[in-house]
């Protein structure tokens, strides 16, 4: 949390000095051995990050970092696997390169580290500017954040999301269920693969910025009484409410988008949701079973 704050202070002051900015999100296929995915993985971001670096600094930046953050899914299909991919922050004040440009860098990158041709998916890369402070708030909230959210209890990834994978928290839950013994030999792979390993990273860059950010909020004149800004402590219940309806909304969103593909499911989120305005026969227990089923939380 402590990271996620960082980089989202960092990025706000980013934003504000004209630097440019993307939110990453890098793969690989899924499939095989996770210590293999885990060093492919990190193997092509230290040659993508190096020649990003190298790009920008070709444009005059004097001031460039990259930041970065595993993130895991399991899923089952004949057997359990897992598909890893890295969430990444990028700042730079002088320069700019194309989504194109990152895209391509990143596949000759995992074409180098595998020592084979591998051919990525456009779709399952996304580079992407924040727009507003909003924009930076939703991203380290899905994507660096979740992390620490999970490990404390509170969001889990909904089954039907990312080929219906399951998050830390939850893949956990189920070996402790179910002694799933192929679940255990992942869950042991996992761990072993990331022993004395780092999972995230925040740049040097970021916390310059972020730093900066603070120094600036610090030195800004107090709000009239009726516009006093309120500092309220977070306890680990609220984190745990904070990840439900972050997670509820991220799987309505879902549910809306793929209204076209999937319309019976969204007919059905659409007619549940016009029975709990008008019925009053409803329950508060039953509102929320029928809210956790149609999304899927």
């Amino acid at each position: 949390m402590e990271a996620a704050d960082i980089l989202s202070k960092g990025l706000t002051r980013a934003r504000k000095q004209g630097f440019f900015t993307r939110l990453i999100t890098l793969t690989i296929p899924s499939g095989g051995d996770y210590g293999d995915q885990r060093a492919l993985l990190a193997g092509a971001y230290r040659r993508f990050s190096k020649k990003v670096s190298k790009e920008f600094g070709k444009q005059g930046a004097e001031r460039f970092g990259m930041s970065w953050s595993f993130d895991i899914t399991m899923k089952y299909g004949r057997a359990w696997n897992s598909h890893l991919h890295i969430h990444a922050v990028l700042v730079a004040d002088q320069g700019s390169v194309t989504e194109s440009d990152l895209f391509g860098w990143w596949n000759k990158a995992v074409t180098k580290e595998a020592g084979r041709e591998v051919t990525l998916s456009r779709s399952a890369f996304y580079a992407r500017a924040p727009h507003s402070e909003k924009s930076i708030s939703a991203y380290i909230m899905s994507k660096f954040l979740r992390s620490a959210i999970e490990v404390q209890g509170s969001i889990q990834k909904d089954g039907k999301k990312l080929g219906g994978g399951f998050g830390w928290r939850q893949f956990l839950r189920y070996i402790k269920l179910t002694g799933d013994v192929g679940a255990g030999m992942l869950y042991k792979s996992i761990l072993e693969a990331n022993r004395n390993k780092w999972w995230s990273s925040v740049g040097k860059t970021i916390k310059e910025l972020a730093e900066e950010e603070e120094e600036e909020r610090d030195g800004e004149p107090e709000l009239l009484d009726q516009e006093q800004e309120i500092e309220i402590p977070i306890s680990p219940r609220d984190w745990l409410v904070l990840g439900k309806v972050a997670n509820g909304i991220s799987a309505l969103l879902s549910v809306v988008q793929k209204r076209e593909t999937n319309a019976d499911r969204y007919s059905l989120v659409r007619d549940w949701i016009a029975k709990m305005r008008t019925s009053k026969w409803m329950t508060d227990d039953e509102i929320e079973q029928v809210w956790r089923f149609a999304l899927g939380v």
